[in-house]
């Protein structure tokens, strides 16, 4: 299952960085490793497109975009 993990705000440059990870999974489907699976950085001008990537308003609305 993959899913958001982190999202960093940069105040000096007022970017974010939204990092995803994917959980690995065992023959019993036990968690056996978290797996970093992509890590993109968006300006206020992507605005859209990060709120469709992450899902959510609650960020780049915390970062004043």
């Amino acid at each position: 299952m993959i899913y958001l993990a982190a999202v960093c705000h940069d105040i000096k440059s007022n970017t974010l960085e939204a990092t995803w990870i994917d959980e690995i999974l065992d023959a019993d489907g036990k968690v056996i490793e978290l797996k970093r699976t992509e890590c993109r950085n968006y300006s206020a001008e992507q605005k859209a497109e990060f709120d469709s990537d992450t899902g959510t308003t609650i960020y780049s609305s915390l970062a004043g975009w």
